[in-house]
C-alpha cells in the first residue's frame, strides 16, 4: 500500500525531483515566507502544485530560509548589544571627565563661600554650582540604570547564542557584561562620594584638600565589594547560559546546599525584616532598597513609607538611634514604684 502511495507520488513530480527554482518562484516563496515563518502542510502541498516541484523540496527550501531568517537576526541584535557596550564604555569615560569637574566644582564653591563670610555678594553662582552637583549624582543613578537594563538584555542574546553554540559570542557578551557592571559599580560609588562629603564639607580659609574625597570614594569601594551588589546579576548571567545545556543540574561549585546557602547569605546585611520581624528567606514579597541594600517585607515597608511626612529613613538607621538613645536615657530614667505598691496595701 505504502509502496503503491509513494511510486504515486514520484509518478505526480516525475521531472521535479532535482529540479532548480528559477527567479520566479523563488520571488513567490519569498513572498509567502514574508507573510508567515511557519509552513502549514495544507500551503505545502498548495505552493508544489502552483510551482510544480514536489512538496519536500518546497520544506526543505522553509527550513533554510527560516535558518537564514534566525541568524541574520541573531547578528543583528548582536551588533545592537556591541553598540550599546561601547556606548556604555565611552559614558564611563565621560563620567571620569565628569569627576574632574566635580572637583574644580567644589574648589571654586569653597572659595565662593570663603567670599560670602568676608562680605561678598556669591548667592548666584552658589545655587547654580548646587543645582549642577544635583544634576551630575542624577547622571550617575540614570547611567547605572541604564547599564543594568542592557546586562539584563545581553543575557537574552547570550542565551540564544548559547543554544545555537556560537560560544565566541557568548564569551564576547560576558566581557561586555563583566565591564559594564565594573562601570556600574564604579558610577555608583562616584555617586555615593559626591553625596557624602556634600553633607559634611565644611570648607575654611584654606586650600580645598581632596583627600577626604578619595577617601570617601575607597570606603564607597569598600562598601560595594563588601555587599556584592552587582554579583547576582552577573550569576544570573552565568546560570541562564549554563540552564541551556544543562537543564535541571547545578552550576559546578554548586554541588554542596551548605556552600550555596552560605555563599547567598554572606551577601545579605540583613537576616531578618526589621519591621515584621521576619527571616528573609520566609518573607512573601521581599523588596531591597537601592540605598540602603537592606532586605524589607514589601507591604511593611509601604506602610512605613508612608507614616513618615518627610520621607522615609532606613528603618535600621532609626531603629539603631532608638536604642542608642535609650542607653544613653537607661541610667537616669529610673522610676520608683514603691508609691504604687503602698497604694495597694
Amino acid at each position: 500500500m505504502n509502496s503503491s502511495f509513494n511510486s504515486q507520488n514520484l509518478q505526480k513530480y516525475p521531472k521535479h525531483n532535482k529540479k532548480k527554482l528559477n527567479q520566479e518562484q523563488v520571488k513567490l516563496l519569498e513572498a509567502s515566507f514574508d507573510s508567515t515563518k511557519k509552513l502549514e502542510p495544507e500551503k505545502k502541498f498548495k505552493l508544489a502544485k502552483e510551482l510544480g516541484v514536489p512538496p519536500r523540496q518546497i520544506s526543505i527550501w522553509y527550513q533554510n530560509r527560516r535558518a537564514r531568517w534566525k541568524n541574520q537576526n541573531m547578528e543583528n541584535e548582536y551588533n545592537a548589544l556591541q553598540v550599546k557596550l561601547e556606548n556604555a564604555l565611552s559614558e564611563k569615560m565621560q563620567l571620569e571627565k565628569e569627576t574632574e569637574t566635580l572637583r574644580r566644582e567644589l574648589e571654586k564653591a569653597n572659595e565662593m563661600l570663603i567670599a560670602l563670610k568676608s562680605g561678598a555678594q556669591g548667592q548666584i553662582r552658589e545655587c547654580t554650582l548646587s543645582s549642577s552637583c544635583c544634576e551630575d549624582v542624577i547622571s550617575y543613578s540614570t547611567t547605572t540604570w541604564e547599564i543594568r537594563k542592557a546586562v539584563a538584555v545581553m543575557k537574552d542574546i547570550a542565551v540564544h547564542l548559547e543554544r545555537d553554540e556560537r560560544t565566541e559570542m557568548v564569551k564576547d557578551l560576558e566581557a561586555g557584561a563583566i565591564q559594564l557592571l565594573a562601570a556600574s559599580d564604579e558610577c555608583m560609588n562616584l555617586s555615593e562620594a559626591i553625596q557624602s562629603i556634600g553633607d559634611e564639607l565644611e570648607p575654611g580659609p584654606e586650600p580645598t584638600n581632596f583627600k577626604k574625597f578619595d577617601e570617601e570614594i575607597t570606603k564607597s569601594k569598600a562598601r560595594s565589594s563588601s555587599h556584592a551588589q552587582n554579583q547576582p546579576l552577573l550569576r544570573q548571567f552565568w546560570e541562564a547560559i549554563w540552564h541551556v545545556h544543562h537543564a535541571g543540574q547545578p552550576m559546578p561549585g554548586d554541588e554542596q546546599e551548605d556552600i550555596v546557602m552560605t555563599s547567598t547569605q554572606c551577601n545579605l546585611l540583613n537576616v531578618t525584616c526589621p519591621l515584621s520581624g521576619k527571616p528573609v528567606t520566609e518573607l512573601a514579597e521581599p523588596v531591597r532598597s537601592m540605598d540602603c541594600k537592606h532586605i524589607y517585607e514589601k507591604k511593611a515597608i509601604m506602610q512605613y513609607i508612608k507614616s513618615k511626612t518627610t520621607g522615609g529613613r532606613c528603618p535600621f538607621a532609626e531603629i539603631d538611634e532608638v536604642r542608642s538613645m535609650s542607653k544613653q536615657n537607661g541610667p537616669d530614667a529610673i522610676e520608683d514604684f514603691t508609691t504604687l505598691d503602698e497604694e495597694e496595701d
